[in-house]
């Protein structure tokens, strides 16, 4: 009995994605009221303690965006504000 073969289907290319970079160990890290203050200062509100923790669980990244230090978390501004100025809403509460 001959064998039957399905058909491969093509295949789509893959999305260049930008690489993520990590905190430098010597950056200035911020906590979590005034990380807060300085986004809302900065892009005119949208950046509550209660949004930044929801941003937290959807869209940043840990290492990236911030980090848990002696289980406080600490934001690094920088990848932050390129996240919002790159298409991030910035604004989810």
């Amino acid at each position: 009995m001959p064998r039957t073969y399905s058909v491969l289907k093509p295949v789509t290319p893959l999305k260049v994605v930008k690489p993520v970079e990590a905190i430098p160990p010597d950056a200035k890290l911020h906590d979590l009221e005034e990380t807060s203050k300085l986004l809302t200062d900065q892009f005119s509100g949208g950046f509550s303690v209660k949004s930044l923790r929801r941003l937290i669980k959807s869209d940043w990244t840990e290492g990236t965006h911030y980090l848990y230090v002696r289980k406080r978390l600490k934001f690094y501004l920088p990848a932050i504000q390129d996240w919002v100025v790159s298409g991030g809403s910035g604004r989810s509460g």
